[in-house]
């Protein structure tokens, strides 16, 4: 496979069971799976997403790249209709390919259709150039969130 690309993929909305080996594996490496539980995931509105790459030699049961997205108000914010994006994981293989890239344009749509008016998230420090990339703004400082990385708020108005 190409190391500039994961080639063409796929976007499909998957459960939250599906979320779990890649945010276990890229977000908490080493500590138990509970972790990467998420208050929300069963939510009625709350969706997840999951990057596939096609083709003959893929396996179409395992994402390369995951993303949550839960109805939560951020208090800092005014905009009535508020999504939070939590647990996005890429697989290190395929990082900086355009698969989590692909994945948020898609969740954008959708969160568009559904007359959202803002996505906000805690971004890790070191991913925030990613999301600077897809048009995120920062808000206020860096902060600690315990056992894991230092993060900043970031968010993108949905027009």
């Amino acid at each position: 496979m190409d190391r500039s690309s994961p080639g063409t993929l796929s976007i499909r909305f998957i459960d939250s069971g599906q979320t779990i080996p890649l945010r276990s594996s890229v977000l908490r490496p080493g500590n138990p799976v509970e972790t990467v539980y998420f208050e929300g995931d069963h939510n009625a509105d709350s969706f997840h997403l999951g990057a596939f790459p096609d083709g003959p030699m893929a396996s179409r049961h395992q994402a390369i790249s995951v993303a949550s997205f839960y109805p939560n108000r951020h208090a800092d914010f005014k905009e009535p209709t508020q999504y939070q994006l939590r647990g996005m994981a890429t697989d290190p293989a395929y990082r900086g390919m355009g698969a989590g890239s692909q994945l948020l344009r898609f969740a954008l749509n959708h969160l568009k259709e559904k007359q959202v008016d803002l996505l906000w998230c805690n971004a890790r420090e070191y991913a925030i150039p990613f999301y600077r990339k897809l048009g995120f703004r920062e808000m206020g400082p860096l902060f600690m969130i315990p056992d894991v990385c230092l993060h900043r708020v970031m968010y993108i108005p949905i027009e």
